[in-house]
């Protein structure tokens, strides 16, 4: 699922997708919401294995979010890229006055029920994300090298996690760390779920990143 160009997503999971297809050989249907607040096709989700969210603040028709809503509440895997933390949530705070246009809806706790995460700012653009592994034995991380890289990407705020979470990456600005990486594992009215920070245009370029995914999706689905 993707839904518009921040970050250049709109171009990027397609070219994801075709090389998942080519080199893992995976079937993989890419939803596109063309920067609109919907995004057609979602009927697929319920004949998917698992879904990738690279969304950002988007309320979707009624019928569209329900169908979300019913593949989590399915026991099905749901996998988060960067912005998927505000990705159904139009404005951070949601000031006084700001209402949904009639037929949408928003999932504001998507983060932090699904995802299990707490974003609530960003670092400095320019001073992107210093990238940390911090677990090797778990199926995620399996050959994704350098264990120490650096992000263009600026460092999401995303603590604190919750309790079930297993953080499996940290990123850093300087002496200041926030998770980066982690995963949940499946429980009553929620399938298994993996979310990173990572997902700036640069980081698609690094191995490490592609690794990542990989193992992410083999791990969502027990393949």
């Amino acid at each position: 699922m993707v839904s518009d160009d921040h970050y250049h997503a709109d171009k990027l999971m397609p070219e994801l997708a075709q090389w998942l297809r080519e080199t893992q050989n995976l079937q993989v249907t890419v939803l596109h919401g063309q920067g609109e607040h919907s995004i057609p096709g979602m009927v697929n989700l319920k004949t998917a294995d698992a879904v990738v969210v690279y969304v950002r603040r988007l309320s979707l028709p009624v019928d569209q979010m329900k169908i979300l809503q019913a593949f989590v509440a399915a026991g099905k895997p749901i996998l988060g890229l960067r912005t998927a933390n505000h990705a159904f949530k139009m404005n951070l705070k949601n000031p006084k006055g700001f209402q949904v246009p009639a037929g949408q809806m928003e999932w504001v706790e998507f983060d932090r029920e699904i995802l299990g995460g707490n974003y609530h700012n960003h670092g400095p653009n320019e001073a992107g994300t210093d990238v940390k592994n911090v677990v090797e034995n778990h199926p995620v991380m399996k050959r994704v090298e350098p264990s120490a890289w650096h992000s263009t990407g600026a460092l999401y705020m995303t603590q604190p996690l919750a309790k079930d979470a297993t953080l499996l990456m940290t990123g850093g600005i300087k002496a200041e760390v926030e998770p980066l990486t982690w995963v949940r594992g499946k429980v009553a009215g929620r399938g298994k779920v993996f979310y990173t920070g990572l997902g700036h245009p640069d980081d698609f370029k690094v191995p490490a990143f592609r690794q990542l995914m990989v193992n992410a999706i083999a791990w969502a689905v027990e393949k």
